[in-house]
């Protein structure tokens, strides 16, 4: 599908940047991007997201339930 613009950024509510306490194997969620049909998310243990702990793309949904459980005491990342 053609575009007359680049979609808009979603928004990443939850978990929010610096939340504790997140459980291991959470739920992501966030806005709909303007003119987004389709997501990919990425979940890392840096912020270049080199180090990818879990990953999807062509999601229809605003929302990605990690599918396994992630490790605990570990600062994580993730972006749309």
């Amino acid at each position: 599908r053609l575009a007359a613009q680049a979609p808009g950024l979603p928004l990443l509510p939850s978990p929010a940047i610096g939340a504790t306490n997140v459980a291991l194997q959470p739920t992501l969620v966030w806005s709909a991007a303007t003119q987004g049909d389709t997501y990919d998310v990425q979940v890392a243990t840096d912020s270049t997201f080199t180090q990818v702990a879990a990953t999807a793309s062509g999601l229809t949904t605003t929302s990605y339930a990690v599918p396994a459980a992630l490790n605990g005491g570990t600062t994580y990342f993730w972006h749309v």
